[in-house]
């Protein structure tokens, strides 16, 4: 297929009516725009896309028109995200920043988020990691601060993702605040520490109304 009589749009092969071998397409000036292979109507093989400088932009592989394997990403020459993928679905996501230090790190199942996602920040430290469970809920949060000492961590208690404790923590790792929610309101005991350990006050909640007095 041609753009104009001098200029290929793309070429492929054909047999029995299917695509097979190398189909490639090109921009107007003659340069590679994707290069992809076929296999008796299937996609098989490595795969690439080009930018019109020539550049990759991505690069990955086939099985059976499904996508395999690790499929790279590119931005102004430099890879920014690896996806990692079975039976065509994605299993592992990293991705980088323009420096080239991570980003992020996501594991899926079935095309769904599961087990521990990690995310930095732009000197590789970790800023806060979500934990995943097998039915694909966010089961816990964990925040970090810039030393890399955890100071806040979420946790779900029921199928209910607005079911949770919400924790705090002071600098050296003792606790700070603790609360408790049901449907996303105050529910239960919460308490508060001073920075010496010792407790500050405790009050009890029910459906986010304070009952009593602080203690």
């Amino acid at each position: 297929a041609y753009y104009s009589p001098d200029s290929i749009l793309y070429t492929c092969n054909y047999i029995k009516g299917r695509l097979h071998g190398p189909l490639k397409t090109y921009y107007r000036d003659g340069r590679l725009s994707c290069s992809v292979k076929y296999n008796a109507g299937f996609l098989e093989g490595p795969a690439l896309k080009l930018l019109p400088n020539g550049d990759t932009a991505v690069s990955g592989a086939y099985e059976k028109n499904l996508e395999a394997g690790e499929w790279r990403k590119f931005s102004m020459g430099k890879l920014y995200e690896i996806d990692k993928y079975r039976n065509g679905k994605v299993i592992i996501v990293g991705k980088w920043r323009a420096d080239g230090s991570p980003e992020v790190l996501l594991s899926y199942e079935n095309g769904k988020k599961r087990e521990v996602s990690t995310h930095y920040d732009e000197k590789q430290r970790i800023t806060y990691k979500e934990v995943w469970t097998r039915d694909h809920e966010c089961f816990e949060i964990y925040h970090y601060s810039v030393d890399g000492a955890l100071y806040c961590e979420r946790k779900q208690t029921s199928d209910n993702p607005l079911d949770y404790t919400l924790v705090y923590y002071y600098p050296d790792g003792k606790l700070k605040t603790s609360w408790i929610y049901k449907n996303g309101k105050h529910h239960g005991k919460s308490e508060d520490w001073h920075k010496n350990g010792n407790k500050a006050s405790e009050r009890y909640w029910e459906n986010g109304k304070l009952q009593g007095c602080a203690t």
